[in-house]
């Protein structure tokens, strides 16, 4: 019995030992600045708190996740059941749209870490957000002219984001039309607050093409769906690549080869405005068949046609290039692609230049 009243005892005494120090306690952790004109330039939010412990307290430090946000504190010791306050000033020039910035306070407490919140919408000036988003397409502004997707291999997919912002004094929600079967669209949040930024999500997925290489298309972008005649047309790029990465040491070995008759076609003295035929072949090299996986020029007036699709070893097959000349041409300097599935090389270049009369 006089066992069990000593460890009582004991704990009664520890117990006060295990709470003791600096306790902070605060009176909100969350400021909601609403929607403000960036004319408006800083503001401040203040947070308050008390030492809810029994030793002072004392603020051994504070940063934001942001250079735009800048929090001030006292530096002095706050006793026991004294309160004190931090500000957080946020400066709004050049940064149009919603933001929401973390500042961390660290104190002699336990947690020895507090976050703090400031967030918002801030209505941009019409100098900042032509800054920002550049691309005028009505009710909306976006921040590049075009949706330059990168680099993605077949098997796998890739997202890539474009930002857009409201440029107008109501809510919207911005539509598309018009995309291509090896892309998904996705625009969060789905509706927009006047000053508000857009997330336009790209989701590629090659495989739902057979074109090899750089892939282009437009995207039709509806800024109002209630104004279904105001449209815009947004170009979408990707370079699609075949995926070598899981190919054995043998299978490498034995892999296709493929190699051009020429890196260079010269054509000269041709007729303006009227066609010309010029030929080049490719020779598989290589153990393996070669696939021709796509053979193209982006330059106009070049047409390129072959009747192979696969190269057995030691063989080679034909290309026709045709060049059309513009009337008014005084020089053509094109590039033709041409893709297999060599893994070593598999993207390579003929440069074709022609003198018009």
């Amino acid at each position: 019995m006089r066992r069990s009243s000593l460890l009582i005892a004991a704990i009664a005494v520890c117990a006060p030992l295990a709470v003791a120090g600096p306790k902070i306690k605060w009176l909100s952790t969350d400021h909601n600045f609403g929607a403000f004109n960036e004319s408006v330039g800083k503001v401040t939010a203040v947070f308050r708190f008390v030492n809810d412990g029994d030793e002072p307290l004392v603020i051994t430090g504070a940063r934001a996740n942001c250079g735009c946000t800048t929090p001030k504190y006292p530096v002095e010791a706050i006793a026991p059941g004294d309160s004190a306050q931090i500000s957080v000033d946020f400066d709004s020039g050049g940064r149009p749209g919603r933001f929401n910035k973390k500042v961390y306070i660290d104190t002699n407490t336990e947690p020895a870490r507090s976050t703090l919140t400031v967030r918002g919408v801030v209505i941009g000036d019409e100098a900042s957000v032509a800054q920002r988003y550049p691309v005028d397409m009505g009710d909306i502004r976006l921040a590049r002219s075009a949706a330059l997707l990168g680099i993605v291999t077949k098997g796998h997919i890739k997202s890539v984001y474009l930002n857009a912002y409201n440029a107008t004094n109501d809510s919207v929600r911005p539509a598309v039309r018009d995309v291509p079967k090896w892309l998904d669209i996705t625009m969060a949040p789905p509706a927009i607050g006047p000053g508000e930024q857009l997330s336009i999500s790209f989701l590629v997925r090659p495989d739902k093409t057979p074109l090899y290489g750089v892939v282009s298309d437009t995207i039709t972008i509806v800024p109002d769906p209630l104004k279904p005649e105001k449209t815009y047309r947004l170009p979408v790029v990707v370079s699609i690549n075949e995926d070598f990465s899981k190919l054995s040491d043998k299978e490498l070995r034995d892999a296709p080869a493929a190699i051009l008759s020429s890196e260079r076609i010269n054509l000269e003295n041709i007729p303006a405005a009227n066609t010309t035929e010029t030929t080049f072949s490719i020779k598989n090299d290589g153990k393996s068949p070669l696939k021709i996986r796509r053979i193209y020029s982006p330059d106009p007036g070049i047409a390129i046609a072959t009747k192979a699709t696969t190269i057995k070893s030691g063989k080679k097959a034909d290309v026709m290039v045709s060049v059309t000349p513009a009337p008014d041409a005084e020089l053509v300097n094109a590039r033709i692609t041409v893709i297999t599935n060599d893994p070593i090389t598999p993207v390579q270049t003929i440069r074709l230049t022609a003198l018009p009369q």
